[in-house]
C-alpha cells in the first residue's frame, strides 16, 4: 500500500527533492517512452510503486537510487506495453505484425541517440569540459542542447556532412557515457557515506 511515511519512502523522498535527480528521472522516463504525456505517467506510477513498502521500495544497500528508479520504470513500462499490445490485438487472435530486423536496428540507433542527448543536456558542462578543442563535437553539443534534430538536419544547420555528424556524435556519446558513469558512481559513494554515517550514529546512541 502507498505509504509516504515508511522509512524507505522517506529515504526516496529525500532523493527526489534534489533537482538534478528529478531532472534525470524525467529525462530517463522520456527516453524510455519518447512521449511527454507517457513519460509523466511513467514517472508518477513508478514513484507510487517505490513508495509502497510491499511493492518496489528503495533499498540503498542494494543499489543507488537512480539505478533503482531506472529498474522500476523499466518494469512499469514493460507492463504498460504488454497492456497496450493486448488492447491492440487483431481480430484473428494474433498480435499486430512484429517489426522487421531493419526496424529493430533503426529503433536501436534512435534509442542510443536519445540516451546520448539526455546525457548531454543533464550533465552538459562536464561533457563540454571533456571535449577540449573538438569544434565539431562542441557545435553539435550546442545544437543538440537546444533542438532535437535528425542527423541530416544537424548536418544542414552546421554545414557538415552526415558522416562528420556521425563521427562527432560518436565522440560525444563516448564522453557522455563516461560522465554519466562517473556521476552514477559518485552517487553510489555518497549513499554509502550516508549509510555509514547513519550506522555510526546508531551505534553511538545510548
Amino acid at each position: 500500500m502507498f505509504d509516504p511515511t515508511a522509512p524507505s519512502s522517506i529515504l526516496a523522498l529525500a532523493e527526489l527533492k534534489q533537482p538534478i535527480v528529478m531532472g534525470l528521472l524525467r529525462a530517463l522516463a522520456l527516453f524510455r517512452t519518447r512521449n511527454q504525456a507517457d513519460a509523466k505517467d511513467l514517472l508518477a506510477n513508478s514513484i507510487v510503486r517505490v513508495f509502497d513498502p510491499a511493492d518496489m521500495p528503495w533499498k540503498p544497500e542494494v543499489r543507488p537510487f537512480i539505478r533503482h528508479m531506472r529498474f522500476v520504470m523499466r518494469r512499469v513500462w514493460y507492463r504498460e506495453l504488454r497492456k497496450k499490445s493486448t488492447e491492440n490485438e487483431v481480430y484473428d487472435g494474433s498480435f499486430a505484425q512484429e517489426k522487421t530486423a531493419s526496424d529493430d536496428a533503426s529503433t536501436h540507433d534512435e534509442v542510443a541517440r536519445k540516451r546520448a542527448l539526455v546525457t548531454w543536456r543533464l550533465l552538459g558542462d562536464r561533457v563540454l569540459a571533456r571535449l577540449g578543442s573538438d569544434l565539431d563535437a562542441i557545435r553539435l553539443y550546442a545544437l543538440a542542447k537546444e533542438r532535437d534534430l535528425d542527423p541530416a538536419e544537424e548536418a544542414a544547420v552546421l554545414s557538415l556532412t552526415v558522416s562528420q555528424i556521425a563521427a562527432a556524435r560518436k565522440r560525444l556519446r563516448y564522453h557522455g557515457e563516461i560522465v554519466l558513469r562517473e556521476w552514477t558512481d559518485s552517487e553510489a559513494r555518497r549513499m554509502r557515506s550516508l549509510r555509514d554515517e547513519a550506522t555510526k550514529n546508531e551505534g553511538e546512541t545510548p
